[in-house]
């Protein structure tokens, strides 16, 4: 076989190749030594996050003061636990940072770090004092500074929604992925140009509310609802209701006693005719039973000798018990409707007539333009009125108290 290919032999015959069976071996070139970096310190990586989009999330929140006094706190606590083995020195040509100034991310290479350039998610720290810096040291990581203070309270127009901030920051703050870094600061934004937007509409919604509410309170009270009057007659008793005086207005407890124990015998009309339904299936089956001969422990279920329980009455009980308090219920109707009138509501509504006829003979007195005349009252007619004179006097004077 030539070396550009030819026939070979097979098992099964020659077979013609195009090219040689091995191909001669091609060491693969050195790769080029590439210095990896820290995610954080590669362009790649820094350039499409843009971290600074949280600082302007907690400025627009109004937390950007509350937290920058967090972090001084948290940085001036942390300094305190150090060995003394720190450089301090005054600069007075940079001015004095204020504590409501946003920080911003410098180099991890810069000698000394002011406590207004504190690089949140590093490891790094600075105390501000004065016009005094403190050389930055790395602190351990089971004390490693995170840019915030975990037990600092937070103030602020939206003091849990800046917490729920703070917690998905660090959450997120050690992330390599560009794509989820980029998506999750995405969202973020959004949240933010949310809430740029909505805080003029939350504060005319709040002046809006504030102003109905304000007038809602300087209207005057409403009339108190007009009290019931006896009309002279009578209200016939029903299922639903028992022998009463008729009144004008009728009260609303009257009517909602009516309609609650109308909707009650309608239920209890429709929960008959289901246990009956059941109770003819349960028949049904039991006498299948009987029929196929499977009459055994399932089939009785009172532990009753086989042959005592022929009806299988003993599965219909709890069925017939339920059905008989179900009409003792619906007989309490029947006695309802079969009430009579007590003698003291008779008499109310006797008295109740008198007196709308002497209103109507004094009205038509009145219109010919004489005086109207009243019927003496008796001992106990007064006495009567003195108390229920009493009572009002009573409860306008609680309903005036504060």
């Amino acid at each position: 076989m030539a070396d550009n290919g030819g026939t070979v032999k097979t098992r099964k015959g020659p077979a013609y190749v195009a090219r040689p069976a091995t191909l001669p071996y091609t060491p693969k070139p050195t790769p080029v030594t590439q210095h990896t970096r820290p995610f954080f310190r590669d362009p790649a990586h820094t350039r499409p996050t843009r971290w600074g989009l949280y600082r302007q999330l907690l400025r627009a929140m109004g937390g950007a003061a509350a937290l920058s006094a967090a972090r001084t706190a948290s940085a001036v606590s942390s300094a305190s636990s150090l060995p003394p083995r720190t450089e301090s020195f005054s600069d007075p040509a940079e001015p004095t940072p204020s504590l409501d100034a946003t920080p911003s991310p410098l180099p991890h290479t810069h000698p000394t770090i002011p406590a207004s350039r504190v690089i949140c998610g590093s490891s790094y720290f600075a105390a501000f004092q004065g016009t005094e810096h403190v050389k930055a040291r790395k602190m351990p990581p089971t004390q490693a500074y995170d840019g915030f203070a975990p037990l600092a309270p937070l103030s602020g127009p939206f003091p849990h929604l800046l917490s729920s901030l703070r917690a998905r920051w660090r959450t997120a703050r050690g992330w390599t992925s560009m794509r989820d870094t980029r998506a999750f600061l995405l969202a973020e934004e959004s949240l933010l140009s949310s809430l740029s937007s909505a805080d003029p509409i939350l504060s005319k919604r709040e002046d809006v509310l504030r102003a109905s509410y304000d007038a809602f309170l300087a209207l005057p009270p409403p009339p108190p609802p007009p009290r019931p009057l006896l009309t002279g007659g009578y209200l016939r008793p029903s299922k639903f209701s028992p022998p009463l005086p008729r009144m004008k207005p009728q009260p609303q407890h009257i009517g909602a006693m009516y309609a609650r124990r109308q909707r009650k015998h309608e239920q209890r009309i429709l929960r008959l005719r289901e246990m009956v339904d059941q109770r003819n299936d349960i028949s049904q089956e039991v006498r299948l039973w009987r029929d196929l001969g499977l009459e055994d422990e399932w089939s009785n279920p009172l532990g009753l000798p086989h042959g005592d329980d022929k009806s299988g009455a003993s599965w219909t009980k709890p069925l017939e018990a339920h059905a008989k308090n179900i009409q003792r219920l619906m007989y309490a109707g029947v006695k309802r409707a079969q009430a009579v009138y007590s003698p003291e509501v008779i008499e109310r509504v006797k008295d109740a007539r008198r007196r709308r006829e002497v209103w109507r003979r004094n009205k038509a007195r009145k219109a010919r333009g004489e005086e109207p005349v009243f019927p003496e009252r008796s001992d106990g007619q007064e006495m009567v009125r003195a108390v229920k004179r009493a009572e009002r006097e009573e409860w306008l004077a609680k309903k005036k108290s504060p």
